[in-house]
């Protein structure tokens, strides 16, 4: 079996890590990072007020940093959610992370960051905006996760595609939710 998991917001906590970059640029505004319904909304900065001179300068900090990927925080269940997809892998499944990262060695950072956490020799896909469904098509991909609706649009009709639960994607209500990439893994039948 092929698997797409998503970074950010599964295993990667991009959201924490780039409000932190966003104070180092010069925004005063504060989020409740620790509010378990935060962020609300997929474009939470702009709809708390961040100038965009802050998001800007943000993102460019991000495209020419040599290690934000790799420092970025883990998710809470990212030691389960990596173990059992070592386990996978073991078994003989593949298993690609497929993520949309701007910048710098993205993908090198990637992989590292992943191999830190305990997934062996990671192969790390990364994609233009809205075009993850173009690689899952290539790989013959059986299922994919993601918390970003769009993200599972135009996948062939034969992957089973999952919704990582998010306060930021409960209006969609088009495919099945998982809380961790464990769950996602146990509906496959692959635990």
């Amino acid at each position: 079996m092929r698997l797409a998991i998503d970074l950010d917001g599964l295993l990667c906590d991009f959201n924490k890590s780039y409000v932190r970059i966003l104070g180092e640029m010069g925004s005063p505004v504060i989020f409740p990072i620790d509010d378990p319904d935060w962020p609300p909304c997929w474009d939470y900065d702009k709809a708390a007020g961040v100038l965009q001179e802050h998001q800007d300068a943000a993102w460019a900090y991000i495209r020419k940093s040599q290690m934000f990927w790799f420092n970025i925080r883990p998710m809470r269940n990212v030691e389960s959610d990596i173990n059992n997809l070592r386990r996978v892998k073991l078994c003989g499944h593949d298993i690609y992370f497929v993520t949309n990262r701007p910048g710098v060695s993205a993908k090198a950072q990637s992989e590292d960051w992943l191999m830190k956490y305990g997934f062996p020799m990671p192969t790390v896909l990364v994609t233009v905006e809205g075009m993850k469904y173009l690689v899952t098509q290539a790989l013959g991909i059986d299922a994919c996760v993601d918390d970003k609706p769009g993200n599972l649009e135009g996948h062939g009709p034969d992957t089973k595609l999952f919704l990582f639960d998010a306060p930021y994607n409960r209006e969609c209500d088009m495919y099945p939710r998982v809380l961790t990439v464990t769950q996602m893994l146990q509906q496959m039948g692959l635990l």
